[in-house]
């Protein structure tokens, strides 16, 4: 019988190989698995720590961290942001430029809307 890690191969946050039992330890502890999250308006950048390898191509190092964008507004303008990475220097800076990103969209959306009125 084949395990998790047959087809998923997990990593800790080195990028080193663990076990799916390590894994799921890891994932229960927030401290480890959420490398950063701020609110900007109505949207909440997340950057975490996935621990399963995204490189579904399979080129080179793991990617194992992700900042994504959420928003309850109906419409999320920053539905396609989403980046991944191989380590946690890479998912800081990336994590910073998204935000900065979403800061200047949110900055630009509200003076158009107060140009409007």
């Amino acid at each position: 019988m084949c395990s998790p890690t047959d087809y998923y191969p997990y990593y800790d946050k080195e990028g080193i190989k663990i076990s799916f039992e390590e894994w799921i330890a890891f994932k229960q502890k927030p401290d480890y698995s959420v490398v950063k999250q701020e609110t900007i308006g109505d949207y909440q950048v997340s950057t975490v720590w996935l621990g399963t390898n995204c490189d579904y191509g399979n080129t080179g190092r793991p990617i194992i961290f992700e900042t994504m964008v959420f928003t309850d507004k109906e419409v999320n303008e920053h539905e396609d942001l989403q980046f991944r990475y191989v380590n946690e220097v890479e998912a800081w800076e990336g994590h910073k430029a998204v935000v900065a990103l979403v800061k200047a969209q949110d900055k630009t959306h509200k003076k158009e809307e107060d140009n409007d009125n």
